[in-house]
């Protein structure tokens, strides 16, 4: 059960620790290797990224480790105008992010539901994020109360840096695993420049058809 990295290139997340329920369940990230510092963790990874999810009943300890409810991070919302968890991610490199995982507990008689809304910001350099975010809308689900995964398609949005909000639709919102589909940005330097650049000259005098090659910048 130790902090895995992910395949992807994720270095770390910051983001505000979990939050007590209950007198014996602690909704906190226990493994997170980073700094924590009033109530907020940053420049780490922990169990976010550990591959391990949790399961439905999040009062169990079933790995005997004296910790209910280990897997799962949660945050509580008491209030009729909390802002959203927000949680920024750091990656190795700037890269083109095709979807976004996140498994959540929906168990909604505890007053526990998924995210009502996400949206996610991107940026290069971890200041300013520009463009219009990514958003998606989670329909309710009143009926069936086992965890799941979420995927939120993301259409090849780059950066090296993303942000992610996550708004309440009930109470509790708890996570256990979050995962991104993404693949390297490609550089134009003066080489690939050079190659695309004799490939048209070429192409025109031989008339060669050329590949449809797309560049992300």
């Amino acid at each position: 059960m130790g902090v895995a990295f992910f395949p992807d290139g994720l270095l770390s997340y910051d983001m505000p620790q979990g939050e007590k329920r209950g007198a014996e369940v602690f909704m906190s990230d226990f493994t997170y290797d980073g700094t924590i510092e009033n109530g907020y963790l940053f420049g780490g990874l922990g169990q976010l990224s550990d591959w391990e999810e949790g399961i439905t009943n999040f009062r169990l300890d079933r790995h005997n480790l004296g910790k209910k409810g280990y897997e799962w991070v949660g945050w509580k919302n008491d209030t009729v105008d909390r802002k959203p968890v927000e949680i920024i991610f750091t990656f190795d490199r700037p890269r083109n992010f095709t979807s976004l995982q996140i498994h959540c507990n929906n168990m909604f008689s505890k007053d526990i539901r998924i995210f009502r809304m996400a949206k996610m910001y991107f940026s290069n350099g971890g200041t300013y994020y520009s463009g219009e975010p990514v958003v998606m809308e989670y329909l309710k689900d009143s009926v069936i109360e086992f965890a799941r995964t979420v995927v939120i398609p993301i259409p090849h949005r780059i950066g090296r840096f993303v942000k992610l909000e996550l708004f309440f639709e009930s109470r509790w919102i708890m996570i256990s695993e979050v995962k991104f589909e993404s693949g390297m940005k490609i550089s134009i330097t003066p080489t690939i420049a050079a190659l695309f650049f004799l490939l048209s000259f070429f192409s025109s005098l031989h008339h060669i058809g050329t590949a449809d090659v797309r560049v992300y910048h």
